[in-house]
């Protein structure tokens, strides 16, 4: 099973979950592009080293707002999360 197979087997159940899609919409934010920065991004961090790093993953965070905000998702589809996530 490659990565991107894992990313879409655990994007599909995220999203049939309606809570955990909820959460980040109710903050103005894209659920598929908050869960796909989340995704690709906590694996890569050193949290377990740092727990302080996951502050920059919740959703109330500006660059998170920035990055997965309904409207700027509507403009960038493509757009890519800022390096510091």
């Amino acid at each position: 099973m490659t990565k991107s197979d894992i990313m879409a087997a655990s994007m599909a159940f995220v999203m049939k979950k309606p809570r955990l899609a909820k959460i980040p919409e109710v903050n103005g934010l894209n659920p598929y592009r908050y869960l796909n920065v989340l995704l690709r991004g906590l694996p890569k961090s050193s949290f377990h080293d740092n727990i302080n790093i996951l502050d920059s993953y919740l959703s109330r965070n500006l660059q998170i707002k920035k990055v997965c905000s309904i409207k700027q998702f509507k403009a960038k589809e493509n757009a890519k999360p800022p390096s510091s996530i």
